[in-house]
Protein backbone atom coordinates (compact mmCIF):
# COMPACT_ATOMS: atom_id res chain seq x y z
CA UNK A 1 0.00 0.00 0.00
CA UNK A 2 3.04 2.25 0.16
CA UNK A 3 2.56 3.00 -3.54
CA UNK A 4 -0.83 4.49 -2.75
CA UNK A 5 -0.41 6.63 0.38
CA UNK A 6 -3.98 7.92 0.25
CA UNK A 7 -5.50 4.45 -0.06
CA UNK A 8 -7.90 3.51 2.70
CA UNK A 9 -8.61 -0.23 2.66
CA UNK A 10 -12.25 -1.20 3.22
CA UNK A 11 -13.59 -4.67 3.91
CA UNK A 12 -17.25 -5.29 3.20
CA UNK A 13 -17.76 -8.06 5.72
CA UNK A 14 -20.51 -10.48 6.66
CA UNK A 15 -20.63 -13.06 9.42
CA UNK A 16 -20.21 -16.70 8.45
CA UNK A 17 -23.79 -17.75 9.17
CA UNK A 18 -25.28 -15.01 7.00
CA UNK A 19 -22.82 -15.68 4.18
CA UNK A 20 -23.46 -19.44 4.36
CA UNK A 21 -27.20 -18.83 4.09
CA UNK A 22 -26.81 -16.43 1.14
CA UNK A 23 -24.51 -18.82 -0.72
CA UNK A 24 -26.82 -21.76 -0.08
CA UNK A 25 -29.79 -19.81 -1.45
CA UNK A 26 -27.83 -18.93 -4.61
CA UNK A 27 -27.30 -22.63 -5.26
CA UNK A 28 -24.07 -22.25 -7.25
CA UNK A 29 -21.86 -24.07 -4.72
CA UNK A 30 -22.39 -27.27 -2.78
CA UNK A 31 -22.00 -27.45 1.01
CA UNK A 32 -18.32 -28.47 0.86
CA UNK A 33 -17.47 -25.62 -1.52
CA UNK A 34 -19.27 -23.15 0.72
CA UNK A 35 -17.37 -24.33 3.79
CA UNK A 36 -14.07 -24.08 1.89
CA UNK A 37 -14.98 -20.56 0.81
CA UNK A 38 -15.81 -19.56 4.39
CA UNK A 39 -12.47 -20.99 5.53
CA UNK A 40 -10.59 -18.98 2.87
CA UNK A 41 -12.47 -15.86 3.96
CA UNK A 42 -11.39 -16.34 7.57
CA UNK A 43 -7.78 -16.89 6.53
CA UNK A 44 -7.74 -13.72 4.43
CA UNK A 45 -9.45 -11.58 7.07
CA UNK A 46 -6.98 -12.78 9.70
CA UNK A 47 -4.09 -11.38 7.65
CA UNK A 48 -5.56 -7.91 7.07
CA UNK A 49 -3.94 -4.93 8.74
CA UNK A 50 -5.63 -3.49 11.82
CA UNK A 51 -6.45 -0.21 10.09
CA UNK A 52 -8.81 -1.79 7.53
CA UNK A 53 -12.18 -0.07 7.72
CA UNK A 54 -15.09 -2.48 7.89
CA UNK A 55 -18.56 -2.22 6.42
CA UNK A 56 -21.19 -4.45 8.00
CA UNK A 57 -22.91 -6.43 5.25
CA UNK A 58 -25.13 -8.54 7.50
CA UNK A 59 -28.25 -6.51 6.75
CA UNK A 60 -29.88 -5.38 3.55
CA UNK A 61 -27.96 -3.79 0.71
CA UNK A 62 -29.24 -0.27 1.43
CA UNK A 63 -27.75 -0.40 4.93
CA UNK A 64 -24.33 -1.44 3.61
CA UNK A 65 -24.37 1.22 0.91
CA UNK A 66 -25.33 3.88 3.46
CA UNK A 67 -22.40 2.82 5.66
CA UNK A 68 -19.97 3.02 2.74
CA UNK A 69 -21.22 6.46 1.70
CA UNK A 70 -20.91 7.68 5.29
CA UNK A 71 -17.34 6.37 5.49
CA UNK A 72 -16.39 8.07 2.22
CA UNK A 73 -17.90 11.36 3.38
CA UNK A 74 -16.04 11.14 6.70
CA UNK A 75 -12.66 10.34 5.17
CA UNK A 76 -12.67 12.26 1.91
CA UNK A 77 -10.41 15.30 2.01
CA UNK A 78 -12.05 18.60 1.20
CA UNK A 79 -9.79 18.80 -1.84
CA UNK A 80 -8.75 15.58 -3.54
CA UNK A 81 -5.19 15.45 -4.88
CA UNK A 82 -4.35 12.59 -7.25
CA UNK A 83 -1.48 10.34 -6.33
CA UNK A 84 0.39 8.46 -9.03
CA UNK A 85 2.31 5.25 -8.60
CA UNK A 86 5.78 4.88 -10.07
CA UNK A 87 5.10 1.18 -10.72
Amino acid sequence: MHSYPNLIPVLVDVNADVLRERLTKRGREDADEIEARLQRHDEIVDTLPDDVRRIDNNGDVQYGVAQLIKLIEELAPSEVTPSYSTH
